[in-house]
Order: structure tokens, then sequence, then C-alpha cells
């Protein structure tokens, strides 16, 4: 108590009891701001799975009620009216898979990591198996290395990884995508997961952008996506501990990186 006394009769003496009480203000606005930022995120988090799955019965019912006028009607509809009700249906699709990447993107940053021995080797093949069907239609070579190691990471987070940046390969990498090269380097601290193919490139100013939840390089109109798969690889990367990163240069395509800490 004496000490106390002491600091205060010092801060009083000197002429710091202004500073000293606008320090101590600031230190419990601040608290105070932290705590209503944590509250008000949890708040807006509840609402999201709320709205989403608010969302998804309805898209459901819109789906299967189209599809069965279709069964009864198809007959009877004009071309117009079953273009119309494809239309529909397309909609349908596009927002129930939106609600389902949305759900991820939420479930990536919150549900806890389950950290276990993985097989990099057998997991890549399960996501090439995923593609193998839009790797054969277009002629796209795929390549891996040989050998993988077993590394330590969340199961269900790797294989969205290289799920999501195999399918913005397909996606954006145009016409002139013909191979996808998936890579392993180890360096001191990280696991250097890469994806690279060599179809169209990013500008360089678009590096970080592209990152963002709802963000899109550029790209054709036909070229159908949420905005979240990068986020997703983004929050992966930065829940085991690492970064993503993209190198780009025309002609040369795109390569996507992605660090995790090989201490877990």
């Amino acid at each position: 108590f004496q000490a106390e006394d002491g600091i205060r009769d010092l801060v009083r003496s000197r002429g710091l009891g202004d500073v000293y009480k606008r320090q101590i203000l600031d230190i419990t606005d601040r608290k105070e701001m932290e705590e209503a930022v944590k509250s008000g995120s949890e708040r807006i988090k509840r609402f999201a799975y709320s709205v989403l799955h608010d969302l998804k019965n309805p898209v459901i019912g819109i789906y299967g009620l189209t599809k069965n006028l279709q069964k009864v009607y198809g007959e009877t509809l004009d071309v117009k009216g079953k273009t119309h009700c494809d239309l529909i249906l397309k909609a349908a699709e596009e927002i129930y898979s939106l609600v389902q990447q949305i759900n991820v993107y939420i479930s990536t940053s919150e549900v806890p990591l389950k950290v276990e021995s993985i097989n990099l080797k057998n997991t890549i093949q399960l996501v090439k198996e995923e593609f193998s069907s839009q790797l054969s239609l277009r002629r796209i070579a795929w390549s891996e290395p040989e050998v993988l190691p077993v590394i330590k990471a969340d199961r269900i987070s790797l294989v969205r990884l290289f799920r999501n940046l195999i399918d913005n390969a397909i996606k954006y990498g145009g016409e002139q995508l013909s191979t996808i090269q998936v890579g392993y380097e180890n360096s001191d601290d990280f696991h250097i997961l890469t994806v690279r193919n060599d179809g169209s490139s990013i500008e360089e100013k678009d590096f970080n952008k592209i990152f963002g939840a709802f963000q899109r390089h550029d790209a054709p109109l036909a070229v159908e996506g949420s905005g979240l798969g990068l986020a997703i690889v983004k929050e992966t990367a930065e829940r085991h501990g690492g970064k993503v990163w993209v190198r780009s240069a025309p002609g040369k395509g795109t390569e996507f990186c992605v660090s995790m800490r090989n201490d877990l």
C-alpha cells in the first residue's frame, strides 16, 4: 500500500495526474471496445448461421418444385418455359453452393483444429480423384512428387486447402491451361505446399486482394465462383501457423504457395 501511495504522490507532484487518468481511461476504453467487438462478432456469427440455415431449405424447395414442374409439365412447356425452368434450377444450385461455401468459411475459422499425422500423398490423390473428370475432359496433365512426407495438420482443413487451390486453377486457368503441378518443400520451420498451373496469370496489383472474402481476380463472365475459395486457403494457412502467397507472370502461369509450421 505504501508503494502505491508513493506512486500516486509522484504522479501528483510532477503534474502527471491528468495523463495518468487518461491512460487508465484509454486502457479501460480499449478493453471495453475489444469486449464489444468480440461480443458483436459472436452475434454476427450466430446471425450468419441462422440466415444460412433459413436460406438453405427454401432453395432446396425451389429446386425440387422446379424439377417436379419439368417432370410433370415438361411436354406442355414451350421453349421459353423450359428455358426459364433451367435458369431457376441453375440459380438455386448457385445459391445452395454459396450457402455451403459460407458455412465452410465460417467453420474454417471456428472449428478447433484436430492435428494428426497425415499421409500427404494420399491426401493429394484423394483431391485429384475429385477433379478427375474435369482434368480428363479438358486434357489437363497432372504432376506431383513421387515421394511425399507424412505431416502434422488438420485433415479436413488440408483437403479443403488443396480442393480450393485445384478448383481455382481449373476455373481461372483459361483455355491455355494444360498442366497442374502440385509441389512440396521443407524449410527450417515450415512445410511449403505449392499448386502451380500454366494457365492465365494474375496481375501483381491483385496479389493480396484475391485472398479476401468474396474477392475474385479478373476472369471471363462465364466463370462461376463464390469468391471464398482463396479466403479459406488463407485462413487454413494462418491457423496452421503459416501464410499464403502467389507468384504469377504473363506467359508463366500462376503458383500458389502455402506455408504450415512443421512443429504442430
